[in-house]
């Protein structure tokens, strides 16, 4: 039963208490019970003249009733100990977060936490125990050091241990001297910088003031897969796109950014490994292009033949056109060893650097063209088809 309920169970008793010394009579206004009156001859004992019976106690006062009925109240709704909101004592088991060392000539406020957060008491007074030669001035938790040196303190938590005792830990902080060196306030570098796939620029971070002691840096890209830097800022374009370049100071974590626009590489060169070929009626031979840079974005080209009717091209033996003549094929992504196939046409899935070229007559002559997808680029080759059967010239 909780307390509550205990009150109000008390209440009820009080009322009822009262209800019951105003409606129920007392003994002694009850009427006493009459004396029977003995028959002839029947005569009981006779009654002892020298002892008188004990009078009837004294009906209780309303008063006393009243009393009474509290009193069995209280005991009731208040005198169990062990129903009672007791308060439970948390104490103090270490104090944290005081500084180690000072800067002679500034001065401190110490904070400091109490642990755990619900101990009961967690106010601190602080004391100095030991000056270690240090010039020290405190007033509550503020404290100046004017010169180097080690000053010894305690924080006092009045009843922090258990109620009448308190709780002390003892700090050693150390003063030292103002610094000597000078910090990094600033860095600065280009806004923006231009590159294509391939290229290369080094960035050149200028740490301000001139005279700071600590002027490394630490460097990265927003996205390497666009440009990488190294250590040295260094900036290597790897694919088409923008990135952030940063530039970070060890000292003081100031930072300057530079944006890289990294722009496609087109090719500016081809050169295929024949100029001029010479095949009879049914041969093929390959052609293959190389194209520098070699890294260029957009290495699709163009192959085409003067005249498919005489030699044709081919590139993708999936790929069959009962003997259809191709004369150009457009592809457009990364590089592929040799295709040797007859008749077909090429996908626009990849990019062919090698093609075969067929003889499909007994004589003639067309030109093989690879062109760069800019169409400013390009090289050729001569294919000449041989008659086999050509009268020679007679033995002198």
């Amino acid at each position: 039963m909780n307390n509550r309920r205990k009150r109000a169970f008390a209440a009820f008793l009080l009322i009822f208490a009262l209800a019951a010394s105003l409606v129920l009579p007392s003994c002694s206004s009850l009427p006493a019970p009459e004396k029977s009156v003995d028959a002839p001859g029947d005569a009981g004992p006779p009654e002892s003249p020298d002892i008188e019976s004990e009078p009837p106690p004294a009906p209780a006062s309303s008063t006393q009733k009243t009393q009474t009925a509290m009193t069995a109240s209280y005991t009731l709704g208040f005198n169990d100990a062990d129903e009672k909101d007791v308060a439970v004592f948390v104490p103090v088991e270490r104090i944290t977060g005081v500084p180690p060392s000072l800067m002679s000539g500034s001065g401190y406020n110490l904070y400091a936490e109490v642990l755990p957060v619900s101990a009961t008491n967690r106010e601190i007074v602080w004391n100095l125990l030991d000056a270690g030669g240090v010039n020290v001035r405190m007033q509550g938790r503020y404290i100046y050091a004017e010169n180097e040196g080690s000053i010894r303190l305690r924080a006092t938590v009045v009843d922090g241990a258990a109620p009448g005792r308190e709780y002390t830990q003892d700090f050693t902080i150390t003063v030292s001297g103002p610094s000597t060196s000078t910090p990094v306030t600033g860095v600065t570098m280009r806004n923006s910088i231009d590159l294509k796939v391939g290229e290369s620029d080094t960035l050149v971070a200028t740490v301000a003031p001139a005279d700071a002691d600590n002027k490394n840096l630490a460097w990265w890209s927003a996205a390497e897969n666009v440009a990488i830097v190294n250590k040295d800022g260094l900036v290597t374009a790897i694919s088409a796109g923008v990135t952030i370049i940063t530039a970070v100071t060890e000292d003081g974590l100031f930072t300057a950014e530079c944006t890289v626009d990294v722009e496609p590489l087109d090719i500016s060169g081809i050169t295929l490994n024949k100029d001029e070929a010479s095949i009879m009626y049914g041969e093929t031979i390959t052609l293959t292009a190389s194209i520098t840079p070699v890294h260029a974005t957009n290495q699709a080209m163009i192959w085409s033949s003067s005249d498919p009717g005489v030699v044709r091209i081919g590139v993708n033996s999936q790929t069959q056109n009962n003997n259809t003549a191709v004369n150009t094929v457009v592809v457009n992504s990364g590089p592929v060893n040799s295709i040797t196939i007859s008749n077909a046409s090429a996908p626009n899935s990849i990019t062919i650097s090698s093609i075969t070229v067929t003889a499909l007559a007994w004589e003639g002559e067309a030109t093989i063209t690879v062109t760069a997808m800019n169409g400013s680029i390009l090289a050729t080759c001569t294919v000449t088809i041989a008659d086999p059967y050509a009268e020679e010239d007679p033995i002198p």
